[in-house]
């Protein structure tokens, strides 16, 4: 993947989301890349989700189930706007409280 932001129909909310995202294996971005495509395009992601209206409304975090885990959390309030929150390895079970903090706090920067 080139550093080129707008290579992507996605767009990151800020300079350490597309890092996020870029810091995983190179399978695992392909496979958000492609999800979060999809999305934009109003088709389903093809992939395990899960609505994390605790954070807010249409935010989303896909799921690559695993040791260990992948997450890519987006909003999405339409077709053809996707803005990428947060990408991490999930390692523990359970909510991933500072993960989530993060995204919440990247939520809000929209």
């Amino acid at each position: 993947m080139s550093n080129d932001e707008n290579e992507y129909t996605f767009k990151p909310v800020n300079a350490q989301a597309i890092k996020a995202l870029k810091s995983l294996p190179e399978w695992v971005q392909a496979a958000f890349v492609h999800a979060l495509d999809s999305v934009f395009y109003g088709v389903d992601p093809g992939m395990s989700i899960a609505h994390l209206t605790v954070i807010g409304p249409g935010v989303v975090e896909l799921r690559i189930n695993g040791r260990p885990a992948y997450r890519c959390v987006y909003r999405s309030k339409a077709p053809g706007q996707v803005d990428l929150l947060h990408a991490f390895v999930k390692t523990c079970q359970g909510p991933d409280k500072k993960n989530m903090a993060t995204t919440a706090s990247r939520y809000k920067l929209l």
